[in-house]
């Protein structure tokens, strides 16, 4: 890009596989309308960088994606450098099993330096599939699958209205962490809250090794499970809130925050 893209009016169709390299050059897309992504999905040799989804924008997750983001939907290159700034909306929670994040829904590969200050909110009815949303990415997962320098300051907020039967995860930065991947340096300033009729699915989490610092809702948490070696720490500053009572599972909601190898929790 040579220079920022206003997008009133515009549908743009998204690139089903893309193997080359997108430079946005620190330029914005403004005013886009939108529920699909710009690359369905980013092959190993395919880099996007530098680009800024501008706080204009009207954005809404879709419903019938496995892995969604607004600007790569399933990563296997190298994402970097990507920020946005718009405020999302979940009209409707997935009709599939999913994972989704402003940026990137799934990452095999490598996403890095890239940060969500807008706010993702739904109010609606209860999941029929397990969902995990994440504030910029929704999943890595793999051995080579690398999330370095991620930041969040928005907050990640759901009421469900009614009993669900299923889970959905409401992280800060990362919806999910997956088998032997990294998230490395990353940090979350935005507040992480999930509510519902039953309060045991819907949930609010770390579940990596990074900072937090904004308010957790840790009585709404079902596990936060570390792997064999690793270590959570919350860390708390003058602005922020850590529920650290809820930890002892205080709203009898049956949470509890657990180890399933040797690593270390502390406060």
């Amino acid at each position: 890009m040579i220079k920022d893209i206003d997008l009133t009016g515009v549908t743009l169709t998204p690139a089903d596989s893309y193997a080359g390299t997108f430079n946005g050059n620190g330029h914005c897309l403004k005013n886009w309308t939108s529920n699909n992504t710009l690359f369905t999905t980013l092959a190993a040799t395919g880099t996007v960088k530098d680009l800024i989804i501008d706080q204009s924008c009207t954005l809404s997750f879709p419903s019938d994606k496995q892995y969604f983001g607004f600007v790569v939907g399933n990563n296997a290159g190298t994402v970097s450098g990507v920020e946005n700034y718009a405020d999302v909306t979940i009209p409707a929670l997935p009709t599939v099993a999913n994972y989704y994040g402003t940026i990137c829904g799934n990452n095999t590969a490598t996403v890095a330096d890239c940060a969500n200050f807008g706010n993702i909110t739904y109010n609606g009815g209860v999941p029929t599939q397990n969902a995990c949303y994440g504030g910029v990415v929704g999943q890595i997962t793999g051995p080579a699958a690398v999330a370095r320098n991620l930041f969040n300051s928005g907050d990640v907020t759901a009421t469900i209205n009614g009993v669900p039967a299923k889970s959905v995860y409401w992280n800060g930065v990362l919806g999910w962490l997956g088998n032997n991947a990294k998230l490395l340096e990353s940090i979350n300033y935005g507040n992480a809250h999930g509510a519902c009729g039953a309060c045991n699915h819907a949930h609010s989490s770390l579940n990596a090794c990074c900072i937090q610092v904004g308010h957790l809702g840790l009585s709404d948490l079902a596990d936060i499970f570390l792997a064999d070696g690793s270590n959570l720490v919350l860390v708390g500053n003058a602005g922020a809130r850590l529920d650290v009572a809820s930890l002892l599972d205080q709203d009898g909601c049956g949470g509890s925050l657990g180890d399933k190898g040797e690593g270390t929790v502390s406060v």
